[in-house]
């Protein structure tokens, strides 16, 4: 399961369990994207306005603490957090 489709990407949202086990989280988040106005995801995360899923995703990182060796953002794991969300 590498890139969702319409049906992989709703099955993933409806069944937690398999967020864990999914490859590429990052597909999934976009696709949530799509769905969710800006706004209402600066509000329910508290983030100032991002630009893109990957500026989304860093900040998300980096509010929960999930940063690699370095201070690098773990995006992986930030999909992860918004996907369980």
């Amino acid at each position: 399961m590498d890139k969702p489709s319409d049906s992989n990407a709703t099955i993933a949202l409806r069944d937690c369990k398999r967020i864990e086990k999914l490859e590429d989280p990052i597909s999934f988040v976009k696709e949530i994207l799509k769905l969710c106005t800006s706004d209402k995801l600066m509000c329910l995360y508290k983030l100032p306005s991002f630009s893109s899923i990957d500026d989304f995703l860093q900040k998300i990182a980096s509010i929960c603490g999930k940063l690699k060796k370095g201070g690098v953002a773990d995006t992986i794991l930030a999909a992860r957090i918004v996907l369980h969300d």
